[in-house]
């Protein structure tokens, strides 16, 4: 078990005698100084108990049990355990049963299945130990129930600092990094047929299919400074294809590019102005990027 300092850790002790809770006075001693605890002794009564982790059993044919820390005095629900570790769903109790801590479950389940118990029991105390200084705190829990030597347990609870995360430096825009935004991937569907200079919605001799491709969807982000993203301006856009054709003019979407065939991949070039905050100058640059094409 472990806190960081400032935080508590609670600490519940028990008594019970063949199952039965106990009456009587329990101590706590921390003796390190790296901890202190709420109360030094107080006698035994009914705490709660809330989602002690606890595993499924199988031991009767059909009937699913778990095991809990000590005898109960009432149990309020056993839950199943979502990603975050909290209790989901239905209570999975049927009845609080005769089996001292085992209890039966409404569901049959796997062996070993992680659960959530929450509990009532009694012949018991509940403290708080707050972390005071780095180290390793103790606590010497003792109860005086009539044996020569009593009872006596040491409890180690470690205490810790948080470590504080590195500030993270402030980009550098000097240095900063650009890359072009936009798909990887494209599949699109033929658009219609290039031939003399010209576009057409059905085939014609000599002409060849054609998709249509808006280079509008790609642009220039900067990897390191998302102030100097907003800066930067688009001042060309380009394409290098093996079959390659620009159509002058295409109803609604300019500017258009056809790709004739199947190119397998295409390459996106763009010229774009960034303002250098380390300067306080607008600067020019080309970049480029790869882009499959998979005609649909």
């Amino acid at each position: 078990m472990s806190i960081f300092i400032g935080k508590t850790a609670k600490i519940i002790a028990s008594l019970e005698r063949s199952g039965e809770p106990v009456t009587a006075n329990i101590t706590m001693v921390e003796t390190t100084g790296h901890g202190t605890l709420a109360w030094k002794t107080q006698v035994t009564g009914n705490v709660t108990v809330n989602n002690e982790e606890v595993d499924v059993i199988n031991n009767i044919v059909n009937q699913s049990q778990c095991v809990l820390a000590v005898t109960p005095s009432s149990v309020v629900g056993i839950y199943a355990i979502d990603t975050n570790g909290h209790p989901v769903g239905s209570n999975l109790v049927i009845m609080l049963t005769t089996h001292g801590r085992t209890i039966d479950l409404n569901v049959q389940l796997a062996t070993g299945t992680k659960l959530l118990a929450t509990y009532t029991k009694g012949g018991s105390v509940e403290n708080y130990l707050l972390g005071v200084s780095l180290g390793m705190a103790q606590v010497i829990v003792s109860a005086n129930v009539g044996l020569e030597k009593g009872l006596s347990q040491t409890v180690e609870v470690a205490v810790e600092t948080k470590s504080v995360p590195d500030t993270p430096s402030p980009p550098n825009p000097s240095s900063a990094s650009f890359s072009v935004s936009g798909p990887g991937v494209l599949q699109w569907y033929r658009s219609g047929y290039w031939y003399d200079n010209g576009w057409a919605s059905v085939p014609y001799s000599g002409s060849i299919e054609v998709w249509y491709l808006s280079l509008g969807q790609w642009g220039v982000v900067c990897n390191s400074d998302p102030i100097v993203s907003d800066s930067v301006q688009i001042n060309a856009r380009g394409l290098t294809c093996s079959v390659f054709h620009k159509l002058a003019s295409y109803p609604g979407v300019a500017p258009t590019f056809g790709i004739g065939s199947n190119p397998g991949t295409i390459t996106i070039t763009l010229d774009y102005t960034w303002h250098n905050r380390a300067t306080a100058r607008y600067e020019t640059a080309t970049i480029s990027k790869d882009v499959i094409i998979n005609p649909g």
